[in-house]
């Protein structure tokens, strides 16, 4: 006969006294196209089915939003994130897994953008009970979380430090297996000259963006009225 484990992380199919343990941690995430047309926010990662957990424990990672800076000139350094969330890890369940790095776009007219760092990075996958021994022959896995994809990153002059990494994959037990889990696929960083996006003129005489936000860290750039 066939059942399908509690967790919903993995199956196991028990044919007389023999049972077979499939490898089913989480799949990574995908890369979306990069296209000014259609800007993609970062999907959330899955969350693992439990049923000995409590809490947030296996939810998946939140995704990563859409950041926009249309600048007249820029200086000065700064950070720009649109990451996705690590997803949560598990006891004696399945793993969340994490979410997907959003869109970024950097735009300036004039000055330079060589001391702002831009990242649209996909988060890692949560581990599933990863204090467990691991049993013989990792009967006591569970399924890991898959990484996030990374996200998209479009800039129109050179210079900012750029990246759109992967989300690597949770592991299982103290022998850190990825049971199955995959990591996630590398995000895009477009080629080429960024010349326009669409959308109104900055009206403002100057515009300072210096706060803070758990997920989020602004650069600081000056707009300025023509």
């Amino acid at each position: 006969f066939f059942f399908k484990a509690e967790d919903g992380i993995r199956d196991t199919s028990v044919t007389g006294v023999q049972t077979v343990l499939f490898r089913s941690g989480g799949f990574g995430g995908k890369a979306a196209p990069a296209s000014l047309s259609a800007l993609f926010m970062g999907g959330g990662g899955g969350s693992g089915s439990r049923n000995n957990g409590s809490g947030v424990q296996g939810s998946g990672g939140a995704g990563g939003g859409i950041v926009i800076i249309r600048a007249g000139q820029s200086a000065g350094t700064g950070t720009v994130t649109a990451n996705g969330g690590a997803g949560m890890a598990s006891d004696n369940d399945g793993a969340g897994g994490g979410g997907a790095g959003g869109t970024v776009i950097v735009m300036t007219a004039s000055g330079t953008l060589s001391g702002v760092s831009v990242s649209a990075s996909g988060g890692n996958g949560g581990n599933a009970w990863p204090a467990q021994a691991p049993g013989t022959n990792n009967s006591a896995a569970h399924g890991p979380g898959g990484g996030g994809g990374g996200g998209i990153v479009h800039t129109n002059v050179a210079g900012a430090s750029v990246t759109a990494a992967n989300g690597t994959n949770g592991t299982s037990t103290t022998n850190v297996v990825a049971f199955g889990a995959q990591p996630g696929v590398t995000g895009t960083v477009p080629g080429g000259v960024l010349t326009g996006v669409q959308g109104a003129r900055e009206d403002r005489k100057s515009t300072r963006l210096n706060s803070s936000h758990r997920c989020i860290s602004y650069a600081v750039f000056c707009l300025k009225k023509k």
